[in-house]
């Protein structure tokens, strides 16, 4: 979705399913550096990276890459939260 108009610009914005995700990770941070992602996309990347469950929501939080993990997959994670 897009508004726009002020300063001749249009501004974009996150809504749905996305943002709700999102808002729930948030929530799910309890500190600085955390890294939190949701069950939706946990089950893209959990081949990948070490995590535990945080929250009630199936959040997950990130603790380090799987040393089998391969330069693609991580590289393709970076480029989807980019």
């Amino acid at each position: 979705m897009h508004v726009g108009g002020v300063f001749k610009r249009a501004e974009y914005f996150v809504v749905g399913d996305a943002l709700k995700q999102a808002l729930g990770c948030e929530h799910d941070c309890t500190g600085g550096g955390m890294v939190v992602v949701s069950a939706e996309s946990w089950a893209l990347i959990s081949e990948s990276f070490e995590a535990k469950n945080v929250g009630e929501h199936g959040n997950m939080h990130i603790q380090s890459q799987k040393k089998n993990a391969s330069r693609s997959q991580t590289i393709i994670f970076r480029k989807q939260i980019e």
